[in-house]
Protein backbone atom coordinates (compact mmCIF):
# COMPACT_ATOMS: atom_id res chain seq x y z
CA UNK A 1 0.00 0.00 0.00
CA UNK A 2 1.53 3.57 -0.97
CA UNK A 3 0.61 6.49 1.18
CA UNK A 4 -2.02 7.93 -1.14
CA UNK A 5 0.08 10.31 -2.86
CA UNK A 6 0.57 12.63 0.16
CA UNK A 7 4.07 14.37 -0.08
CA UNK A 8 6.52 13.66 2.68
CA UNK A 9 8.94 16.37 4.57
CA UNK A 10 12.58 15.36 3.47
CA UNK A 11 13.21 13.79 7.00
CA UNK A 12 9.65 12.16 7.17
CA UNK A 13 9.38 8.39 6.84
CA UNK A 14 5.85 6.42 6.81
CA UNK A 15 5.97 4.18 10.13
CA UNK A 16 2.78 2.27 9.93
CA UNK A 17 0.05 2.39 7.18
CA UNK A 18 -3.44 1.43 7.96
CA UNK A 19 -6.80 0.58 5.24
CA UNK A 20 -8.93 1.67 8.51
CA UNK A 21 -11.93 2.08 5.95
CA UNK A 22 -13.88 0.76 2.96
CA UNK A 23 -17.58 1.22 1.60
CA UNK A 24 -18.74 -0.35 -1.61
CA UNK A 25 -21.20 2.09 -2.14
CA UNK A 26 -20.32 4.58 -2.88
CA UNK A 27 -16.57 3.12 -3.60
CA UNK A 28 -14.04 4.66 -1.39
CA UNK A 29 -11.52 3.80 0.90
CA UNK A 30 -9.91 5.47 3.83
CA UNK A 31 -6.33 5.43 4.98
CA UNK A 32 -4.62 6.13 8.28
CA UNK A 33 -0.96 7.26 7.76
CA UNK A 34 1.56 7.31 10.80
CA UNK A 35 4.93 8.91 9.95
CA UNK A 36 7.59 9.90 12.52
CA UNK A 37 6.32 13.72 12.34
CA UNK A 38 2.07 13.30 11.96
CA UNK A 39 -0.50 11.75 11.80
CA UNK A 40 -3.04 11.83 8.35
CA UNK A 41 -6.15 10.42 7.71
CA UNK A 42 -6.43 9.92 3.88
CA UNK A 43 -9.99 9.31 1.87
CA UNK A 44 -10.04 8.50 -1.38
CA UNK A 45 -12.96 8.34 -3.90
CA UNK A 46 -11.57 6.77 -7.38
CA UNK A 47 -8.36 8.05 -8.93
CA UNK A 48 -8.03 11.37 -8.68
CA UNK A 49 -5.64 11.18 -11.91
CA UNK A 50 -7.81 10.39 -14.12
CA UNK A 51 -11.20 10.94 -13.24
CA UNK A 52 -13.11 14.08 -12.77
CA UNK A 53 -15.99 12.72 -10.46
CA UNK A 54 -12.61 11.61 -8.10
CA UNK A 55 -12.43 13.02 -4.73
CA UNK A 56 -10.34 12.65 -2.02
CA UNK A 57 -10.06 13.93 1.59
CA UNK A 58 -6.89 14.58 4.01
CA UNK A 59 -6.99 15.58 7.84
CA UNK A 60 -3.61 15.13 9.52
CA UNK A 61 -1.73 16.17 13.31
CA UNK A 62 0.98 16.61 14.98
CA UNK A 63 2.32 13.51 15.77
CA UNK A 64 3.99 16.02 19.20
CA UNK A 65 0.48 17.49 19.47
CA UNK A 66 -1.51 14.61 20.28
CA UNK A 67 -2.72 14.28 23.23
CA UNK A 68 -5.05 11.42 23.46
CA UNK A 69 -7.12 8.85 21.55
CA UNK A 70 -11.16 7.79 21.80
CA UNK A 71 -12.36 4.56 20.02
CA UNK A 72 -14.81 2.44 19.62
CA UNK A 73 -15.55 -0.94 17.32
CA UNK A 74 -18.50 -2.91 17.42
CA UNK A 75 -22.07 -3.23 15.63
CA UNK A 76 -25.05 -0.83 14.25
CA UNK A 77 -28.28 -1.43 14.09
CA UNK A 78 -30.27 0.72 12.27
CA UNK A 79 -34.03 -0.21 13.50
CA UNK A 80 -35.79 1.68 11.02
CA UNK A 81 -34.53 -0.46 8.74
CA UNK A 82 -35.23 -3.66 10.37
CA UNK A 83 -38.98 -2.95 11.51
CA UNK A 84 -39.51 -1.87 7.31
CA UNK A 85 -38.09 -4.83 6.05
CA UNK A 86 -39.91 -7.28 8.41
CA UNK A 87 -43.12 -5.61 7.46
CA UNK A 88 -42.15 -5.77 3.75
CA UNK A 89 -41.54 -9.27 4.38
CA UNK A 90 -45.00 -9.58 6.49
CA UNK A 91 -46.37 -7.69 3.56
CA UNK A 92 -45.10 -10.28 0.93
CA UNK A 93 -46.67 -13.27 2.72
CA UNK A 94 -50.34 -11.62 2.89
CA UNK A 95 -50.04 -10.83 -0.85
CA UNK A 96 -49.18 -14.38 -1.78
CA UNK A 97 -51.88 -15.55 0.60
CA UNK A 98 -54.21 -13.19 -1.31
CA UNK A 99 -53.35 -13.64 -4.77
CA UNK A 100 -53.56 -17.37 -4.34
CA UNK A 101 -56.59 -17.58 -2.16
CA UNK A 102 -58.78 -15.70 -4.83
CA UNK A 103 -61.46 -17.89 -7.31
CA UNK A 104 -58.96 -16.77 -9.68
CA UNK A 105 -55.21 -16.37 -9.68
CA UNK A 106 -53.79 -12.93 -9.62
CA UNK A 107 -50.29 -12.88 -11.38
CA UNK A 108 -49.62 -9.30 -10.85
CA UNK A 109 -49.94 -9.58 -6.84
CA UNK A 110 -48.14 -12.27 -6.90
CA UNK A 111 -44.97 -10.95 -8.86
CA UNK A 112 -45.78 -7.80 -7.23
CA UNK A 113 -45.24 -9.55 -3.46
CA UNK A 114 -41.89 -10.81 -4.65
CA UNK A 115 -40.58 -7.67 -5.32
CA UNK A 116 -41.72 -6.35 -2.06
CA UNK A 117 -40.10 -9.58 -0.20
CA UNK A 118 -36.75 -8.82 -2.02
CA UNK A 119 -36.50 -4.78 -1.21
CA UNK A 120 -37.60 -6.40 2.61
CA UNK A 121 -34.90 -8.91 2.57
CA UNK A 122 -32.59 -6.74 1.06
CA UNK A 123 -33.41 -3.89 4.37
CA UNK A 124 -33.19 -7.13 6.93
CA UNK A 125 -29.75 -7.93 5.63
CA UNK A 126 -28.19 -4.78 5.95
CA UNK A 127 -30.06 -3.46 8.78
CA UNK A 128 -26.67 -4.36 11.04
CA UNK A 129 -23.05 -3.78 10.02
CA UNK A 130 -20.02 -3.86 11.70
CA UNK A 131 -18.85 -0.41 12.75
CA UNK A 132 -16.32 2.06 14.39
CA UNK A 133 -15.09 5.60 15.61
CA UNK A 134 -11.89 6.93 15.70
CA UNK A 135 -10.77 10.31 17.33
CA UNK A 136 -7.42 11.17 17.80
CA UNK A 137 -6.93 14.54 20.22
CA UNK A 138 -4.82 17.32 19.81
CA UNK A 139 -3.31 20.07 22.50
CA UNK A 140 -3.29 22.46 19.80
CA UNK A 141 -6.73 22.27 18.41
CA UNK A 142 -10.23 22.29 19.40
CA UNK A 143 -11.67 18.70 19.12
CA UNK A 144 -10.50 16.51 17.12
CA UNK A 145 -8.66 16.68 14.10
CA UNK A 146 -9.00 13.28 12.97
CA UNK A 147 -12.12 11.65 13.43
CA UNK A 148 -13.36 8.58 11.49
CA UNK A 149 -15.85 6.11 11.59
CA UNK A 150 -19.87 6.74 12.38
CA UNK A 151 -20.50 5.07 15.78
CA UNK A 152 -23.87 5.21 16.29
CA UNK A 153 -24.66 7.51 13.60
CA UNK A 154 -23.78 8.16 10.23
CA UNK A 155 -23.58 11.71 7.66
CA UNK A 156 -23.60 12.20 4.41
CA UNK A 157 -21.41 14.17 1.74
CA UNK A 158 -19.01 13.32 -1.55
CA UNK A 159 -17.51 9.74 -1.64
CA UNK A 160 -14.79 10.61 -0.18
CA UNK A 161 -15.74 12.16 3.08
CA UNK A 162 -18.00 8.79 2.85
CA UNK A 163 -14.63 7.23 3.74
CA UNK A 164 -14.72 9.18 6.98
CA UNK A 165 -18.16 6.92 8.11
CA UNK A 166 -16.96 3.72 6.43
CA UNK A 167 -17.22 0.57 7.53
CA UNK A 168 -13.91 -0.92 9.22
CA UNK A 169 -11.48 -3.40 7.56
CA UNK A 170 -9.28 -6.40 8.05
CA UNK A 171 -7.35 -3.85 9.76
CA UNK A 172 -9.26 -1.14 11.88
CA UNK A 173 -8.89 -3.57 14.65
CA UNK A 174 -5.36 -3.97 14.76
CA UNK A 175 -4.70 0.19 14.21
CA UNK A 176 -7.10 0.83 17.00
CA UNK A 177 -5.40 -1.76 19.29
CA UNK A 178 -1.54 -0.59 18.14
CA UNK A 179 -2.31 3.15 17.44
CA UNK A 180 -1.89 4.25 21.19
CA UNK A 181 1.02 2.61 21.97
CA UNK A 182 2.56 3.49 18.50
CA UNK A 183 2.43 7.02 18.76
CA UNK A 184 3.25 6.76 22.74
CA UNK A 185 6.28 5.54 21.35
CA UNK A 186 7.32 8.04 18.47
CA UNK A 187 6.56 10.76 21.03
CA UNK A 188 9.20 9.17 23.51
CA UNK A 189 11.71 7.26 21.30
CA UNK A 190 11.24 9.42 18.55
CA UNK A 191 13.11 7.64 15.63
CA UNK A 192 14.51 4.98 17.53
CA UNK A 193 11.01 3.50 18.03
CA UNK A 194 10.62 3.43 13.65
CA UNK A 195 13.21 0.31 13.56
CA UNK A 196 10.97 -1.60 15.92
CA UNK A 197 7.46 -0.30 14.16
CA UNK A 198 8.10 -0.83 10.75
CA UNK A 199 9.34 -4.79 11.54
CA UNK A 200 6.11 -5.81 13.11
CA UNK A 201 3.66 -7.74 11.82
Amino acid sequence: MENQGILLSPDEKVVKLYHCTKLFFPACDGFLSVTNKRVMFCGVSGDTKKSKFSSRIVNEVKLDSISGISSFYGGNLNLLMAIVGALMVIAMVAMIVESTSGRYFDGVMFGLSFLVGIIGAWLLKFCYRRTFFLKIFSSQATGAPISIGEGAGSIGGKNALMAITGAPTTQTDKMMRELGALIHDLQTKGDLAMADWKNRE
